[in-house]
This record gives C-alpha cells, structure tokens and sequence, in this order.
C-alpha cells in the first residue's frame, strides 16, 4: 500500500527513482520498509534520529520523507512543522 501510494503521489520518473527519507525510532520498522521500497526500485535512506534529519535534508534533498509520528526525542508532526518553515524544504 505505501508503494501504491508514494507511486500516485509523486511523478515516478524511471530514469530517476525517487528518494526517500525514512525517520523512526524502530530499527526494525526501517529495515521493513527500506526492504519494500528499494524493491520498488525507490532509493531510500533511513534514520532513527529525527534531530539528524535537517542536515540529511541538506546533504540529500529527498523526494519524500516518511516520519513515524511517535518518536521519544522529537514527534513527527513536530519535525514535519519545522522542516516545513524552511522555503528550500517545502516542496518535499
């Protein structure tokens, strides 16, 4: 289903996969859904550290960041609201 739904919401260009960042405490959740989407032919990159995310956003530029609501250091939509006050940031 999240491929189904990432494939619909982005324009899948073949030449380009898509980038993905995934965020979540739970290596274990990375794993599964790294494992899904690189299947797919999607590049991902994943974290257990919300507080990274702002410097993988400058290094990287994802497409797309999935963020696991429930975090102990920072909440998801808590990181979504700051990343989205940065212009550069805002298309993701």
């Amino acid at each position: 289903a999240l491929v189904n739904i990432i494939r619909a919401e982005l324009n899948i260009n073949p030449v380009k996969p898509p980038h993905i960042l995934l965020v979540d405490d739970q290596e274990s959740i990375l794993e599964y859904y790294s494992t899904v989407l690189q299947a797919s032919g999607m590049k991902v990159d994943i974290t257990d550290n919300p507080l990274e995310v702002l410097d993988r956003l400058e290094r990287q530029r994802p497409d797309l960041i999935v963020l696991d609501i429930n975090m102990p250091l920072v909440k998801g939509d808590e990181l979504a609201a700051v990343i989205r006050q940065i212009p550069e940031y805002q298309s993701i």
